[in-house]
């Protein structure tokens, strides 16, 4: 493994890669703080932190038709069985119309009763 920080699509965007490795510079391993969280959820999860990557979804609005870049966790994307759009693997597949069958059909996480996201149904 290469020596260095390794940071995520959505750290990298917000540029939260030179403000820590900033802060790495300046201070003692012993003052470090953990730092706040980004101005993003993922749309899989309720999750805010976390190793994100981007995604595409349409937008319905009809004055701004489209797609719209959102953000999803690395794993979130893999559970759901989402594709890379291309080689380069910094975006997956467009969700929306996986979000749309999840609120169609009115599913709720059962653990949280959240209707955020989405999520693999289990036999239970």
């Amino acid at each position: 493994v290469p020596s260095g920080d390794y940071f995520c699509h959505a750290c990298r965007f917000f540029k939260r890669d030179e403000q820590i490795s900033r802060s790495n510079r300046f201070s003692d391993s012993r003052s470090k703080t953990a730092p706040s969280p980004l101005p993003i959820c993922c749309e899989l999860c309720p999750r805010k932190q976390g190793a994100f990557l981007r995604c595409q979804m349409k937008v319905l609005n009809k004055k701004k038709a489209g797609m719209k870049s959102k953000w999803a966790h690395v794993v979130c994307a893999k559970w759901q069985g989402l594709q890379f759009v291309d080689e380069s693997k910094e975006t997956v597949e467009d969700i929306s119309e996986l979000k749309r069958q999840f609120r169609l059909n009115e599913f709720k996480c059962c653990l949280c009763q959240g209707m955020r996201g989405a999520f693999n149904i289990c036999s239970e």
